[in-house]
């Protein structure tokens, strides 16, 4: 689930930083198949991987640990409504992990910190 979240993320990165996928893995040394599988969810990044992308493209440590930390962290099915998140269960969905992180971005909230508020919401009852 989180995978193709975040293969999603390296993938924008990278045509972000103007790289084709094939320029990229060579680039990196890697197969050009890596990072499709890797962008597609197929396989999952370690560490090293992500250190790797993140530097290839220019980003830093803050977004090293943002990603490799989303690959890592429990998730939950969240609604969001009313400009608000709502538990709803302990599964999630690649749409609903992307409207989180989308919620909690447009509100300047990492990953961990849109978690924190929801899981705030769900024990206070959603007010």
């Amino acid at each position: 689930m989180s995978k193709l979240v975040v293969g999603q993320r390296l993938r924008q990165m990278r045509i972000d930083a103007n790289f084709s996928g094939k320029d990229f893995a060579a680039q990196l040394g890697w197969h050009a198949s890596k990072v499709t599988r890797i962008e597609q969810g197929q396989q999952t990044p370690s560490l090293y991987d992500i250190e790797q992308w993140c530097q290839g493209c220019g980003q830093g440590e803050g977004e090293v640990t943002v990603l490799y930390n989303l690959l890592n962290t429990p998730t939950f099915e969240v609604q969001v409504a009313e400009g608000e998140p709502r538990l709803l269960g302990i599964s999630i969905t690649d749409a609903t992990m992307t409207r989180l992180i989308n919620w909690g971005s447009s509100r300047g909230y990492t990953v961990e910190e849109a978690i924190s508020v929801l899981l705030g919401h769900a024990n206070s009852g959603g007010h």
